[in-house]
């Protein structure tokens, strides 16, 4: 289609210029999403490789979640953008299904992350009995975030790509980036089900491990309190016995005392 067409003294390059206009809001919430977390996850990158370069089991996965959420952030955030740009001129519909894909294919990833390092931390903190997640098995998990969000992110081209975009107000139709409409209707249906499926279990996961994290903490910490004001008590009591018996003591140096001021006060009458 060519961009140039005019209809009602209008181009198509012109309704694409107001619509994205219009989009200047979004453009900059995107543009600071962009810079935040970016710069949020770079920091993180830092910190891990020139302050905590010791090899650890409960910070493996965190630089590779921060290197992850940087590439999701930076290619969402452009894309995002770039879909801003291009409301009604967006007319390859391979680059539109490769774009979709790599947009859930990286958030995915970043989510399995997540979900890997609640279970890691389920282990460490309630499961004391249990060996730690040894290399190999860190490993594994994330060829298996890989492999997984890759299955779940295949089914989106054949659900995304190019689709007609029509102007009532001005007559004129054109091209954008989106959901088809059309055809594919068993793979829409089964994936929207399928998706809603997955959050539903993941999220109640999630909250399930954590709600026992939380409570195996409080349950220590509230140990540790106790033991705590324990030792304390039994401080004090043992100053209260010192005390008490330096006390005595003074008593009795007192008397004694007193008992020879007294015998020699008898010995100077006689």
């Amino acid at each position: 289609m060519n961009i140039n067409n005019t209809f009602n003294n209008i181009t198509l390059s012109e309704w694409n210029e107001e619509i994205t206009n219009s989009l200047i809001p979004n453009i900059i919430i995107l543009s600071v999403y962009l810079a935040l977390g970016t710069c949020g996850n770079v920091f993180v990158l830092l910190v891990y490789a020139f302050q905590m370069k010791k090899p650890s089991d409960e910070r493996y996965f965190i630089p590779v979640l921060a290197f992850f959420d940087m590439i999701a952030t930076i290619y969402l955030g452009v894309h995002y953008i770039i879909q801003c740009f291009y409301q009604t001129t967006f007319s390859n519909n391979i680059l539109c299904k490769t774009l979709v894909f790599f947009v859930a294919n990286t958030t995915y990833y970043s989510v399995f992350i997540l979900f890997t390092i609640a279970i890691q931390r389920y282990m460490k903190l309630c499961m004391l009995q249990k060996p730690s997640i040894s290399i190999s098995m860190r490993r594994t998990a994330l060829f298996l975030a890989i492999i997984l969000s890759f299955l779940f992110a295949l089914p989106l081209p054949f659900t995304y790509g190019t689709i007609q975009h029509q102007s009532t107000k001005y007559g004129i139709s054109g091209m954008r980036c989106g959901r088809l409409k059309e055809g594919n209707d068993l793979i829409m249906t089964l994936y929207s089900i399928g998706f809603g499926m997955f959050v539903f279990v993941l999220v109640t996961t999630l909250i399930i491990i954590y709600g026992k994290i939380l409570k195996t903490v409080f349950r220590n910490l509230k140990e540790h309190t106790n033991d705590t004001s324990g030792s304390k008590k039994e401080i004090q009591k043992t100053d209260e016995d010192e005390n008490r018996l330096d006390i005595s003591s003074k008593e009795i140096e007192l008397i004694i005392t007193s008992a020879k001021a007294a015998k020699q006060a008898n010995d100077s009458r006689n």
